[in-house]
């Protein structure tokens, strides 16, 4: 994978600057030549990054890339190998030292340092190419930051779900001046295990399997796939194809609360019967003038025959970029819409999963689009 020669990928690198509380992601800069054999490279200078000082030690993230902003699942590392080169002019790492980091979004945000192979930096000049390969040795990295303290991160699982990696500056004295380019940056996979996604929508396919229930007829119907254009984080636009879930919602009511399918498919065309208990999932709802009439978007579970149906308390926000969570079993982040099996159980006897709009006041308006889901391993 070659995340320097097509502006795609190019697009999704950024240098990271903390303002405290918020934070800054500029895009870096691209040059189409000039890099290593005169091939195109990225750069990123002082003005464009800062000291992240929750992390331990302090970190400076100069470049990194989002996985997850692509349209493919976290990236398995293990196994794989890094190449790159790296060039400095009037670079001064302040007594530091430049790694390779990753990060895992899985349950919680943890990133770490490859420690045990610091990369070369040519000064005013591309230095020799960086080769490294990516282990599970623990003593290799360094975890420098969690999200949740009371997660106790694991490498391999990190390593497994990676959803960000980059450069990053460490065991400075005081902030690294100057600027960093980076040239034919590569990630070859060495690994021969088979994915561990279970599921991933692929709505090019034209019996993909999703339905909703529309309110024209008040019954189920094949959802519509269509291609239409939507605009990046950059505000660049961008065509896509996804399932349509029109203006067109039902309303129902249970004791619990009232609910609209918007999308979801049966287990034969999906996971099988895939247990989704601690799985990890990953959505992208993009919408077209949607009131949800102060209702909200949950991920559900539904056992037809006991009419049981659960939802994940979390809300989804229909967005430009994916979202990413773990759909625990714990109870206190779910609620029962109505049936009797618990949770567990119908973790593993579901007979659908997909989305619904929930507690609406009245008939939600608008479009929503589904252009990505996929299910992850169960941590």
């Amino acid at each position: 994978m070659d995340l320097l020669s097509e502006q795609a990928a190019v697009q999704k690198w950024r240098s990271y600057e903390y303002i405290g509380p918020g934070d800054v992601f500029h895009p870096v800069h691209y040059e189409a030549d000039g890099g290593p054999d005169n091939q195109p490279y990225i750069w990123a200078d002082d003005t464009m990054w800062s000291i992240d000082t929750p992390e331990s030690p302090h970190s400076i993230l100069p470049l990194l890339f989002y996985i997850i902003n692509m349209p493919a699942p976290p990236l398995d590392l293990i196994g794989s190998k890094i190449q790159l080169q790296l060039r400095g002019d009037k670079l001064d790492l302040k007594g530091g030292t430049c790694l390779f980091w990753i990060v895992s979004s899985f349950p919680h945000s943890n990133r770490w340092h490859l420690t045990a192979s610091p990369l070369s930096i040519g000064q005013d000049k591309w230095e020799e190419p960086d080769s490294i390969t990516i282990t599970d040795t623990p003593g290799h990295w360094h975890n420098s930051f969690c999200r949740e303290q009371t997660y106790k991160p694991t490498l391999d699982k990190a390593l497994k779900m990676t959803t960000s990696f980059g450069i990053s500056f460490v065991n400075f004295k005081e902030k690294v001046t100057g600027r960093l380019s980076l040239g034919k940056f590569c990630i070859k996979s060495l690994s021969k295990r088979p994915p561990n996604w279970p599921y991933a929508l692929q709505p090019d396919k034209s019996n993909c399997g999703w339905q909703s229930v529309l309110r024209d007829t008040n019954r189920q119907a094949s959802a519509e796939i269509q291609s239409f254009i939507t605009r990046d984080d950059n505000g660049n636009q961008r065509k896509v194809q996804g399932i349509v879930c029109p203006d067109n919602f039902v309303m129902f009511t249970t004791p619990a609360s009232s609910f609209s399918y918007l999308a979801f498919v049966h287990t034969d065309y999906s996971t099988k019967g895939h247990r989704l208990g601690n799985a990890v999932i990953i959505i992208h709802l993009y919408a077209f003038e949607l009131d949800l009439k102060q209702g909200g978007i949950h991920f559900f579970i539904e056992h037809t025959g006991s009419d049981t149906r659960w939802i994940f308390t979390r809300n989804i926000e229909p967005m430009v970029e994916k979202s990413a969570f773990v759909l625990t079993e714990d109870e206190s982040l779910w609620s029962r819409l109505s049936g009797k099996l618990s949770l567990k159980q119908i973790m593993r006897h579901y007979d659908y999963f997909g989305f619904m709009i929930v507690s609406s006041q009245s008939t939600p308006r608008g479009t929503v689009c589904l252009l990505d889901f996929s299910i992850g391993p169960n941590l």
